[in-house]
């Protein structure tokens, strides 16, 4: 006792399935059909990523900062050195010059005979 109309939903359906069954088989030969994680694995890692670029950036800013002082504070010590009025200009330069040779003694005089 079969109605009319579930047969042919049943006629319908079952090639439409089969298909689909044949489809997904033949794709899982080339592809990995694992679920898809879209909430976890993504979102943490990019987050990760995320907060590792701004630590690095906060530390280049750090750095480049650090040089600049070091770059500036450089060209203030080489300009007060340059400024012969600067008391470290008169001690730093402190030229190693030895001491003058002893004079050689004269040659006495000849004494004049008679």
């Amino acid at each position: 006792m079969t109605s009319p109309g579930i047969f042919g939903f049943i006629k319908r359906i079952l090639p439409f399935a089969a298909t689909l069954i044949i489809g997904v088989l033949i794709t899982s030969l080339f592809v990995d059909l694992k679920r898809p994680q879209f909430g976890r694995g993504w979102k943490a890692k990019k987050h990760h990523e995320m907060q590792r670029l701004r630590n690095e950036n906060e530390e280049l800013k750090n750095e480049n900062l650090r040089l600049r002082n070091e770059m500036e504070s450089l060209r203030w010590d080489e300009l007060r050195m340059k400024h012969p009025g600067h008391e470290d200009w008169r001690h730093e330069i402190e030229l190693s010059v030895p001491p003058p040779p002893i004079a050689p003694v004269a040659p006495a005089a000849p004494r004049a005979t008679r």
